[in-house]
């Protein structure tokens, strides 16, 4: 499954998004509660496998347990974001 989120200008400028892809910046950490956590779950998601070594690291879990973790904290983000949505209508 792959999963894809558009991220705006605003929220992840060019110029870092160049610096990431080219090495430059090596790390990134995202500190958060609720839904602060579940985004930097999806982001650790989305920036591969150093990120998400990490996250095992940081939990003390295999590599398979941190990312069915993260798949399952990004899954519940966005059915609560999906039900809010429903909700406003």
């Amino acid at each position: 499954m792959q999963i894809e989120t558009p991220i705006g200008e605003l929220t992840l400028p060019t110029s870092v998004r160049e610096r990431i892809a080219d090495g430059s910046i090596g790390r990134v950490m995202v500190i958060g509660q609720g839904t602060a956590a579940a985004a930097g779950a999806s982001l650790a998601l989305a920036l591969g496998d150093q990120a998400v070594a990490d996250y095992a690291h940081n939990h003390q879990l295999s590599l398979e347990e941190a990312r069915r973790q993260l798949r399952e904290i990004s899954e519940l983000a966005r059915r609560r974001q999906k039900a809010e949505r429903a909700r406003k209508k």
